[in-house]
């Protein structure tokens, strides 16, 4: 026999958010040394009011948290070396850790070369923490077309 029971789903906070087609693609610079952070314009699920932010999401109780992305970048050059960077960085008061995922993509060679990239990670995070997705490392740019950003907390903590 399964027992189940009717819980509150702002006790189990979770969030997803989107980039898709229709919307204008971002346009990742050129400054190797700069953090480029990407925004999601349309949130689809938040209903503990987690994303404040066009990709800044807040982290409403301590706890782990299980992070999904799945990205597509499209070159926008015909020369450029993308050893870029993807990951998530989290702000704690004057805090600031940024954790890294991918690297060297490659030389790219046609201004039409994609790629797409999916990851998983689970931090943990403190409440009013916020957590958002970058780039970094970009030698030429690159837009950012598609992606869906989601998250939602495993084990809460007090």
């Amino acid at each position: 026999m399964v027992v189940g029971f009717r819980q509150n789903s702002s006790q189990y906070p979770y969030f997803v958010i989107k980039r898709v087609s229709y919307h204008a693609p971002q346009s990742l610079g050129n400054v190797s040394s700069t953090y480029y952070f990407l925004t999601f314009p349309l949130s689809s699920y938040d209903p503990a009011s987690m994303v404040t932010g066009a990709g800044i999401i807040t982290i409403p109780v301590n706890g782990i948290y299980q992070f999904n992305v799945a990205l597509t970048i499209i070159n926008n050059s015909t020369s450029s070396d993308d050893s870029m960077l993807f990951g998530f960085r989290i702000t704690d008061g004057a805090n600031v850790s940024n954790y890294s995922i991918g690297d060297d993509w490659g030389l790219w060679t046609n201004s039409t070369d994609e790629i797409s990239a999916s990851f998983v990670v689970s931090l943990n995070c403190k409440a009013n923490s916020t957590i958002q997705l970058y780039g970094y490392n970009l030698t030429d740019y690159v837009n950012f077309t598609n992606g869906c950003f989601s998250g939602y907390l495993v084990a809460a903590f007090t």
